[in-house]
């Protein structure tokens, strides 16, 4: 399992809520657009110091994601963690599938 924090702003909290979401799943990354002057390097090594992986996000090409840095696996998942996450994830599967319902 790995997870995906997708920001399509800049926000403060991202790295801690990736680092976080290690602890329940095998791989964390962020995925957000370039900045204009492209990612800083020393942004880039932060990422790779820390295990998170990146995704840069370009809605005008075809497949809008490319990744930029590999996520290191996480060893040390804490059960818990684990658990909350696939109840997350159970939570969303449920929440689309009564929409696709309700459309229908």
């Amino acid at each position: 399992m790995f997870i995906i924090n997708i920001l399509m702003q800049q926000r403060t909290h991202w790295l801690n809520q990736a680092k976080v979401h290690k602890y329940g799943a095998d791989e964390a990354y962020i995925c957000m657009p370039e900045p204009k002057q492209g990612f800083k390097e020393e942004f880039l090594n932060l990422l790779k110091k820390k295990g998170i992986g990146l995704f840069k996000y370009d809605s005008k090409q075809q497949i809008p994601f490319e990744k930029i840095v590999d996520a290191k696996e996480e060893v040390d998942r804490w059960q818990p963690r684990v658990d909350l996450l696939k109840e997350m994830i159970s939570k969303v599967k449920l929440a689309a599938r009564e929409n696709e319902i309700a459309t229908v």
